[in-house]
């Protein structure tokens, strides 16, 4: 463009780009001596290195654990998922191995979580379905899958592998929580003496999911709607008053939604 004139900046922009990742591939020579006294000395292969002559460094095993842990992706889809995204090639063996690997070097780390826990005043705790382990039920068990049970706070997380039986809530963190308020789903193990005595807080949304299906059940029954209304009120007053550090909810206001949540009971009764 000939004899233009520079008017200036009229508009602006950012782009946030991901660089194209490829994997290389670096040979380390490893080295022997024999020192003055005869001993042979040889140098260590690095952790993750592998028995074979081609290993995968920290960034591709921490990938692996990434996606297996937070995302829950299954091994197989990790290893397509390495290849696609990086060229990278690990075997499906080594992928799942790498969770053993990644648990013993957090043993330490989930230890303090689980000492932290047991100071909390209330931790809220879960078990799901995990599909882990044999493909082949036990005798007597219908699935073959595992469970992971939960035990968080605000900041802290900690989990257990195991059925959902006694024997592993009894292993679990629950049994170190008779100073805190437990949160859970109502599951009877939660009730087992072999636990301790214990500070229960139903969990609000399954109580609220039960009372959905209440209202499903009973389409003309207005007790399932009021009772709901009122821990859902009960609970945005809480974040309410929590947001404007008050010590608690107004006494006029609590007393009116647990009349209504008391009565909406009786009702249903």
């Amino acid at each position: 463009m000939t004899h233009a004139r520079d008017l200036g900046v009229v508009d602006r922009y950012q782009q946030v780009e991901v660089p194209l990742m490829t994997a290389t591939l670096t040979q380390y020579d490893q080295h022997a001596v024999r020192c003055g006294c005869g001993t042979l000395h040889t140098a260590a292969r690095p952790q993750g290195a592998g028995a074979g002559p081609v290993g995968y460094g920290p960034n591709p095993q921490a990938w692996a654990v990434y996606l297996m842990v937070v995302h829950f992706i299954p091994v197989q889809r990790c290893v397509r998922m390495l290849q696609s995204l990086t060229g990278a090639t690990p075997s499906p063996g080594f992928v799942h191995g790498m969770l053993s690997r990644a648990a013993a070097l957090t043993s330490e780390v989930d230890k303090r979580i689980r000492t932290l826990i047991t100071l909390a005043y209330a931790v809220c705790c879960d078990e799901t379905p995990l599909r882990v382990g044999p493909k082949e039920p036990k005798p007597g068990r219908k699935k073959a899958d595992k469970y992971l049970l939960v035990a968080c706070t605000q900041w802290w997380t900690h989990y257990q592998v195991g059925d959902r039986d006694l024997a592993t809530f009894t292993a679990f963190v629950v049994k170190d929580l008779t100073a805190s308020v437990v949160v859970h789903d109502r599951y009877q193990n939660y009730d087992s003496a072999g636990l301790g005595t214990l500070v229960h807080q139903l969990c609000c949304a399954h109580l609220l999911r039960d009372l959905d299906g209440a209202a499903e059940v009973y389409p003309d029954a207005v007790w399932p709607k009021r009772i709901s209304d009122a821990p859902r009120a009960l609970i945005h007053e809480t974040n309410v008053a929590r947001e404007q550090n008050r010590p608690g909810i107004d006494p006029q206001v609590k007393a009116k939604l647990l009349y209504n949540l008391h009565h909406g009971v009786l009702v249903g009764l």
